[in-house]
């Protein structure tokens, strides 16, 4: 099969300069203190098995930097009071704000960021946040994944598929609990230098996806629809207002055998 990159909308929307001091003023976290963003997921499933070790985690973390905050955006109302409730459960001392909707202003406030293996970790890269990403599925889903060897990849997070080089650590199933993780985030915290090299490659990388995801999306339909009508006898449809940045052409080739055009994340069901 033979395919033609159009980039993602995403990467036109987001900055490549991201403006944190903005992010924070507009949901009133501190100028200059450490701020952990906090994302386990968009839906119920994600957010009942992955919220507990995310907030044990955070509460960690909290002990080891003074005056942390952590940040969570929620994606529904009913995701929002479940997480509401797991906070009080097993982060009840935590600084925690939780800002519905708001996953980008959050991303761009935080120093680093958790993150559920997802989009999500798409847009922490777009936003130049140094993250360590972790999940849980549910376990009859993975013990078919691995035990059927459908996990075609070393790395599952966009983020780290999309970069050069994986710079996200990933703490998957079993390894997804608060000791690693909270290991993991203060690695990270401690290590500034570290933290700016991954900033400068998301966005080294941020630039590279940017194009015009639109016109080149358009060119290629009406590529494929003028293929279509010669095979068929018919002449093809491109109407003259179309084709602003011309047919696509970037390189398509096909698939070598044995490489993955999506992640597991992206092919999980949803519960």
């Amino acid at each position: 099969m033979t395919a033609c990159y159009v980039g993602h909308p995403l990467a036109a929307r987001y900055p490549l300069e991201p403006d944190r001091a903005g992010a924070r003023h507009a949901l009133a976290l501190p100028d200059d203190g450490p701020v952990l963003a906090l994302l386990p997921g968009s839906r119920l499933g994600e957010v009942a098995r992955i919220a507990p070790p995310f907030l044990q985690a955070a509460a960690q973390l909290a002990r080891e930097i003074p005056g942390l905050q952590v940040a969570t955006p929620t994606a529904t109302e009913k995701t929002e009071a479940r997480f509401r409730e797991l906070a009080r459960r097993h982060a009840p001392g935590l600084a925690l704000s939780i800002h519905p909707g708001r996953t980008a202003e959050v991303l761009t406030a935080a120093d680093l960021a958790l993150v559920a293996s997802g989009t999500a970790t798409f847009e922490a890269l777009l936003c130049k946040c140094p993250m360590v990403v972790g999940y849980r599925m549910n376990p009859v889903t993975y013990h078919l994944i691995t035990g059927l060897g459908l996990l075609k990849t070393r790395q599952v997070a966009m983020a780290n598929l999309l970069s050069e080089k994986p710079l996200a650590p990933e703490l998957l199933q079993g390894r997804c609990e608060p000791d690693q993780l909270a290991r993991e985030l203060l690695k990270l915290w401690r290590s500034p230098g570290l933290r700016q090299e991954i900033e400068a490659a998301y966005r080294q990388t941020h630039r590279r996806l940017r194009m015009e995801t639109d016109d080149l999306a358009t060119d290629a339909v009406l590529e494929l629809l003028d293929q279509d009508g010669e095979r068929n006898g018919r002449s093809g449809f491109r109407p003259t207002s179309a084709g602003r940045g011309g047919p696509c052409r970037t390189e398509v080739r096909p698939t070598p055998e044995g490489e993955e055009t999506a992640s597991p994340e992206e092919r999980e069901p949803k519960p």
